[in-house]
């Protein structure tokens, strides 16, 4: 078995009106937070530095899929310094096309995208055939694995805005993720990809089942990866 840390980057702009809105509607102090830092001029998911730090004590690289606008020289170059790999969060066929150009941009190596639920239709997985995209991590999941047709089980968890926690309170969050890493622990075929929004890691329940993540993999023996040599690996 093997687990791929990612993170989304597609909410670093959010503005005061929209987390007041979720605090309100979920009924939750800690984006009430996030809000007052945002109207003070703060930037309240600004967690990047603290991440890579915690994954690299852990011996943990990660994947960090970004939306183009929010893509900055000095972030990019931290990531690809500390080991992480960056993708693209793309809205649009047209992001995908911007590949040659952010590469050149900011000299790295651009293998994969992400685009939520493929709600872009089918046509964009061609755009990325032709412009060599080596994977494609659009699917959301709880904890349901599905077999590839190159044979690898891949088993998502995605933390899309504390969803799991509020589905199942991070005690059970907990029980149900490692319940799910043990049966699968002898496939050498088994991946777990775990996908986190980094402004649900600026909150302290998702921090702590961030840091449960990492401590389960090292408790386990399980070798972490980058979705690229993942991908590199099971072509």
């Amino acid at each position: 078995m093997l687990f791929s840390m990612t993170h989304d980057v597609d909410r670093l702009v959010t503005g005061v009106v929209e987390l007041l809105s979720l605090a309100q509607f979920r009924q939750d102090v800690d984006l009430l937070r996030l809000a007052f830092r945002r109207a003070c001029g703060k930037n309240p998911d600004d967690t990047f530095r603290r991440i890579v730090q915690t994954e690299s004590s852990y011996g943990t690289s990660s994947t960090w899929s970004f939306q183009t606008k929010l893509m900055s020289l000095d972030l990019i170059h931290y990531l690809v310094d500390n080991g992480c790999e960056v993708a693209l969060h793309v809205v649009s066929p047209e992001d995908l096309r911007l590949k040659a150009k952010l590469q050149e941009e900011y000299e790295i190596e651009i293998l994969g995208f992400r685009a939520h639920y493929h709600r872009l239709g089918h046509d964009i997985l061609e755009v990325a055939r032709e412009l060599s995209y080596v994977y494609d991590s659009s699917l959301y999941g709880g904890t349901s694995p599905f077999r590839l047709p190159n044979g690898l089980l891949e088993i998502p968890i995605t933390f899309e805005d504390g969803y799991l926690v509020h589905l199942y309170r991070n005690r059970n969050a907990k029980r149900l993720i490692e319940q799910t890493v043990r049966q699968h622990l002898d496939d050498k075929n088994a991946v777990f990809v775990f996908n986190f929004h980094n402004n649900t890691l600026a909150r302290k329940r998702e921090w702590e089942l961030f840091e449960f993540v990492l401590r389960l993999g090292q408790e386990y023996g399980i070798q972490s990866t980058t979705c690229g040599k993942l991908a590199g690996g099971w072509s």
